[in-house]
């Protein structure tokens, strides 16, 4: 039986100067599609504010990627100023904050959007 998530959460990276994506941005963003395509989870949430002095946020450029690699637009929310503050550790996402976020091992039924607003 396939696993699946609720989400997909989709770390940005601070944008080049001209408001362009990293390249580890793009890897990031096309191993998120191939996730939702292969049914994963029903929703990629592209997290990231304002970085390169562009006046765009990382989560408007991720959300243009995974648009062109065939992502539903429908399917991508944005969360241009996260409240969560994740690090990254041991190869899991350990939430700082808000409580009740928490990682895929113990899913919160806390809506995403709750934690983007």
């Amino acid at each position: 039986m396939k696993r699946t998530y609720d989400a997909i959460l989709l770390l940005g990276l601070r944008l080049n100067p001209d408001g362009s994506a990293q390249e580890e941005m793009l890897l990031r963003s096309k191993k998120a599609a191939e996730l939702w395509k292969a049914g994963v989870a029903p929703v990629i949430v592209a997290c990231g504010g304002p970085t390169g002095g562009s006046g765009r946020t990382e989560a408007e450029v991720l959300k243009e990627e995974l648009v062109s690699l065939g992502v539903a637009e429908s399917a991508v929310l944005l969360c241009p100023a996260p409240k969560a503050s994740c690090s990254l550790s041991s190869r899991r996402v350990k939430p700082e904050s808000p409580p009740g976020f928490r990682s895929s091992e113990k899913h919160s039924r806390r809506p995403v959007s709750s934690l983007c607003t």
